[in-house]
C-alpha cells in the first residue's frame, strides 16, 4: 500500500504567496496568508464564493 505524504512548498507550486491579502465581497472578511501550502487545487473561499486577492 502506497503511503501519502504531503506535498511540500515550493516556490514552483505555490498559488498563494506568503503575505497575499484576500477579500470577501459578500461580507468583508479579510484573510492575509501566513504559511502557504503546495495543494491542487486550493482555494480561498468564504460566504460559499471564492475571495478574490486584493494589493496593497
Amino acid at each position: 500500500m502506497a503511503k501519502k505524504t504531503k506535498a511540500k512548498a515550493t516556490k514552483k507550486n505555490i498559488k498563494h504567496k506568503k503575505g497575499s491579502k484576500y477579500i470577501c465581497d459578500a461580507c468583508g472578511v479579510v484573510v492575509t496568508v501566513d504559511e502557504p501550502c503546495a495543494c491542487d487545487p486550493c482555494g480561498i473561499s468564504c460566504c460559499g464564493e471564492t475571495m478574490r486577492e486584493v494589493c496593497c
